[in-house]
């Protein structure tokens, strides 16, 4: 979906549930990717991590009102 998003082919908001920091791996890798000059810094804005459903649900609503705001 990563991927996707970068070329494009869709502009849907990426979460990931990261209920007791079970993401926080894949999100590190991301980051040090980035550091070490593999991945532009952008990639970072194509996701997100949150911690619980509410936060899930307040960052969906956040996303998609920006996108449509009658959709929301």
């Amino acid at each position: 979906m990563l991927t996707w998003a970068q070329i494009g082919l869709h502009r849907k908001p990426i979460f990931l549930l990261d209920v007791a920091g079970y993401w926080q791996p894949l999100v590190a890798l991301v980051d040090h990717t980035i550091a070490e000059g593999f991945a532009d810094p952008g990639l970072r804005d194509h996701f997100a991590a949150v911690a619980d459903v509410p936060a899930l649900t307040a960052a969906l609503r956040t996303a998609l009102s920006r996108r449509n705001p009658s959709s929301v």
